[in-house]
């Protein structure tokens, strides 16, 4: 899976979307022949990269998104409109128009295992960084512990003396 950047709250502000949004999914676009990389998806729609001819904004569009969920392989039918399209990076935004129900209760179950992927990968990171505070606050604390051991054996020492 693709790591993704976490949104800033600059980007937050400007969050137009209704639904969170999941990138890294192992999937596909298959739109009229053309094979399409999926980049995101959500509820109301994705965002996919393309090397062959991008459609308008506004286009309707017809396909199927194709991968794999937990090893399971999974198509997921769609009709769509283009409503962002930017030539420079290849990149095409679609929304879904009315999925079929089938299609939908699908769509839930890959978006709910990559929901339930992505919380726990946060709850492992927050673990390892509380884990990597804990190690710097005893090697300060026994980096202490030697200073002051270290200060009385030398006055103990001048004292005896």
């Amino acid at each position: 899976m693709r790591e993704v950047e976490p949104l800033n709250e600059r980007d937050l502000a400007e969050e137009r979307r209704r639904y969170r949004r999941h990138a890294g999914i192992p999937a596909v676009v298959e739109v009229a022949g053309a094979v399409w990389t999926l980049v995101d998806v959500s509820l109301g729609g994705f965002g996919a990269r393309t090397t062959e001819l991008l459609p308008r904004e506004g286009e309707t569009i017809t396909g199927q998104i194709v991968g794999t969920e937990r090893g399971e392989a999974f198509r997921i039918g769609f009709e769509g409109r283009v409503v962002r399209v930017d030539p420079g990076n290849r990149l095409v935004g679609v929304e879904f128009g009315d999925l079929p129900n089938a299609a939908l209760d699908r769509l839930i179950h890959v978006l709910a295992v990559l929901e339930q992927e992505w919380r726990a990968r946060i709850e492992r990171l927050d673990r390892e960084q509380r884990m990597a505070e804990l190690r710097r606050y005893l090697v300060r604390a026994a980096g202490a512990l030697a200073l002051v051991t270290g200060v009385i054996l030398v006055l103990a020492l001048v004292w005896l003396s």
